[in-house]
């Protein structure tokens, strides 16, 4: 549970700071704009706006600014190369912790509560009846977080919560991958951020190492997930 937590956590922080430093671009203060994001819808716009493919190339330019200080400039030292290879780099894993974020959120909250968190080992397979049947599939295995979670449907009078527990199967030494990234990137982000602030130089850190698709369980993901219905409460009920 400590490390499904902790990658959670590290990913946000890098999201956040990333974003607050996009700020500055337009010559806002990244403190007022961390504090703008405090808001969880508006928050996870953004994230979507970093997944999805139509923002490739402002996602790029902003990886430029935030990671790079001056693209065009570290361009002309290193090559094209070398520098869309960064870009690229940088871009994946943004994009793995948005996917994360946003794929993660009910269960970390119910995992940071401690109330309706289950950690464990799990194996759950789909069976065929009868003798002559293939051999059972294993649909989730190994180290898992059983969380009570819910999700909102419908508007108005019609909104209403349905309550489900939500099993995953979750990859310690995976997850504590993606906090050592994140802390990699964090670092950097913070460096040409001083920089930007305060002027003056500083190194640029150039990255091209394992991929978000590298750090991965045998079944080509970090987690599994299964959810089981429970039971539907009307929100007015809450």
């Amino acid at each position: 549970m400590e490390s499904f937590m902790l990658a959670h956590h590290a990913g946000e922080s890098l999201l956040r700071h990333y974003l607050a430093l996009l700020d500055t671009r337009q010559g806002g203060s990244p403190w007022l704009a961390l504090s703008q994001l405090q808001s969880g819808p508006r928050f996870k716009t953004c994230l979507q706006g970093i997944i999805e493919p139509s923002g490739v190339d402002d996602l790029h330019e902003g990886i430029g600014f935030c990671f790079l200080g001056d693209r065009a400039a570290i361009t002309q030292q290193l090559g094209v190369e070398q520098v869309s290879r960064t870009v690229t780099w940088v871009a994946s894993w943004l994009r793995h912790f948005a996917h994360f974020y946003l794929d993660t959120s009910n269960g970390y909250n119910s995992a940071k509560h401690g109330l309706s968190s289950l950690p464990g080992h799990k194996l759950v397979s789909f069976s065929f009846a009868g003798d002559a049947g293939p051999e059972d599939v294993p649909l989730l295995r190994g180290a898992s977080l059983e969380t009570l979670e819910y999700k909102v449907r419908g508007k108005g009078a019609e909104k209403q919560q349905h309550w489900y527990r939500m099993l995953r199967t979750v990859d310690p030494a995976g997850l504590l991958a993606f906090v050592i990234v994140a802390a990699d990137l964090l670092d950097a982000l913070w460096t040409i951020g001083r920089t930007h602030h305060l002027g003056g130089s500083c190194p640029i850190q150039m990255f091209d190492g394992p991929t978000p698709a590298d750090v991965t369980t045998g079944h080509g993901t970090h987690w599994g997930a299964l959810e089981v219905p429970i039971w539907t409460l009307p929100q007015e009920d809450r």
